[in-house]
């Protein structure tokens, strides 16, 4: 499962500043019906997959890019042009 090898690089980069990663995983089709909201809230940053199908959970991926933006909390969006959803531009 590639999310699986995205939290491992997470872990590995935290232990190799000395520190361990703590990950809870909420779907963002979850978001879209307003669950999983609690969790999301007490996360010190937000690091949101891309997935197939690409429409599947899109839009609970923009709430999240969106509640990142809004408390300024660290996100990382692959996949999908992530940069656009947060008015990045390169």
């Amino acid at each position: 499962m590639l999310t699986c090898r995205y939290a491992e690089a997470v872990k590995h980069a935290a232990l190799s500043v000395g520190v361990e990663a703590e990950i809870q995983w909420v779907h963002s089709a979850d978001l879209e019906k307003g669950k999983g909201w609690d969790e999301s809230r007490r996360q010190m940053e937000i690091i949101v997959p891309g997935g197939f199908p690409v429409s599947r959970g899109i839009e609970g991926k923009i709430q999240a890019a969106r509640y990142a933006r809004e408390n300024k909390i660290p996100y990382l969006g692959l996949c999908w042009n992530a940069g656009d959803v947060c008015g990045i531009r390169t």
